[in-house]
């Protein structure tokens, strides 16, 4: 079986439906996020067990492997955690002890029970400060970083890289790029995305003001369900040739390639963007390149762009989240 940390998350849930996809049973865990989103519901007690876990936990951690035979991990807990404390960084003191110690463990588990690999989740943010893309995986990241998700996530690259090297241990790190899709979240700080398909999936139309969002921003945009399709394939791949890949669009996607796709299915969103970019010169090349994962999977996208919005819009006018 495999152990999902963070496993009901948003792309913790949907990476567990690809490991089913591709004939992997499932163990995931719950901390914050307790709710087991719709698509697994019919496969929990049967393909997928759900097992309270705090990842900080050592012994609770170990205790999962003494009642289940686990042959690999995909780690995501510390994601979600990273995400929440940056959020919260300014109200309460950072717990800085905590953002290791699920790695830490996460790693002890896997060396303990033999895994077959590791898969740990990073991001696209570690490339901030690098220039122009398309951005691979073999470029030299800059040291320092602004926000706490990519200093974290260099931290964790360098070292279940180090416990690679000095172990043996089977790990491999997956950079996903700005991740929407079923179960994200309503808005976000880096793609208006979600914004724009919430406000067009609304019966009443209502419309949100735009005129701060600039039509040639953009950057890397990956649909959930190919991110998680991605990372399953990764980890059941027989044999990988990196320790590192890039998971994303493989281009940059423009708000206004967002916005004209949005209208292919919801004509009557009303989103008047400025004209231009927030930066000197549009982002043309703010993008990952997908050459390993391709070469290494197989993997294309099966949703992309405009099949992803007609997704998306659909669970949303499902009565999903509006």
């Amino acid at each position: 079986m495999i152990l999902v940390t963070g496993g009901l998350g948003f792309i913790g849930s949907h990476t567990t439906r690809a490991l089913l996809d591709v004939g992997e049973d499932c163990i995931v865990t719950q901390h914050h996020k307790t709710d087991v989103p719709d698509f697994l519901r019919a496969e929990v007690g049967t393909r997928v067990i759900v097992e309270p876990l705090d990842i900080t936990d050592i012994e609770a951690l170990m205790a999962i492997g003494r009642r289940h035979s686990i042959t690999g991990i995909v780690h995501f807990a510390d994601s979600a955690a990273v995400q929440a404390i940056d959020t919260l960084r300014n109200a309460a003191p950072l717990q800085f002890s905590d953002l290791l110690r699920g790695l830490g463990n996460t790693l002890d588990a896997a060396q303990e029970w033999g895994v077959r690999r590791i898969t740990i989740a990073s991001t696209v943010g570690v490339y901030g400060g690098v220039g122009a893309g398309p951005w691979r995986e073999d470029m030299n990241l800059p040291m320092a970083s602004g926000h706490g998700i990519p200093a974290m996530k260099k931290i964790t690259e360098v070292l279940a890289n180090f416990a690679a090297s000095q172990s043996g241990l089977p790990v491999i790190c997956v950079r996903p790029s700005s991740i929407w899709g079923p179960g994200g979240r309503s808005s976000s700080p880096f793609s208006a995305l979600p914004t724009f398909v919430h406000a067009a999936a609304r019966p009443d139309g209502r419309r949100t003001d735009y005129t701060n969002v600039f039509a040639e921003d953009g950057g890397d945009l990956c649909y959930v369900k190919d991110c998680a399709r991605a990372v399953a394939l990764l980890h059941v791949a027989p044999t990988l040739n990196h320790s590192t890949y890039n998971i994303g669009g493989g281009r940059t996607f423009t708000n206004a390639d967002v916005v004209a796709s949005i209208r292919r299915f919801a004509p009557d969103f009303d989103a008047t963007l400025s004209e231009g970019s927030s930066t000197q010169a549009a982002l043309v090349d703010a993008f990952m390149d997908l050459g390993r994962l391709q070469e290494d999977t197989g993997y294309r996208a099966e949703y992309g762009l405009d099949k992803g919005i007609a997704d998306y819009l659909g669970w949303l006018r499902a009565g999903h989240e509006l």
